[in-house]
């Protein structure tokens, strides 16, 4: 199976939406850019590309769909492996990050998070997360 080039994360969010939004815009400047959303619900995450469709007037049909929740590990692993980077949209981070990151580092995808939370950031350089 050949890799997406990236993957967002919580994409039915407030910012997974924007992360969506923006990545369509600079997308169309690159045609072997490959992408795909995940989430824990596949319906809603149709929905939002369906909406994104309709505002941008992208064909947004063949964005692959990935479900994915922080409380399965197997399923955060699964995403992560189908990814060459994983922009992560779902916060709060100081209660959801963590496994994130972990199947990141398992599924050798580098790791994106759109995070300002001091608590995150603080965290996840003094555990050394940054240099694994």
């Amino acid at each position: 199976m050949s890799r997406l080039s990236i993957v967002i994360f919580g994409a039915t969010g407030f910012t997974g939406k924007h992360a969506v939004r923006e990545l369509v815009r600079v997308g169309k400047a690159d045609s072997a850019l490959t992408w795909g959303v995940a989430g824990r619900s596949r319906d809603k995450l149709q929905s939002m590309l369906d909406e994104t469709s309709k505002a941008t007037g992208e064909d947004l049909s063949s964005v692959k769909i990935i479900v994915a929740d922080v409380g399965d590990e197997k399923s955060l692993k699964e995403m992560c492996s189908q990814a060459h980077v994983l922009v992560n949209c779902c916060g709060p981070y100081r209660h959801y990050g963590e496994p994130v990151v972990r199947a990141a580092i398992d599924g050798k995808a580098h790791y994106v998070d759109v995070s300002g939370e001091p608590q995150v950031m603080t965290a996840g350089l003094a555990a050394g997360v940054h240099s694994k």
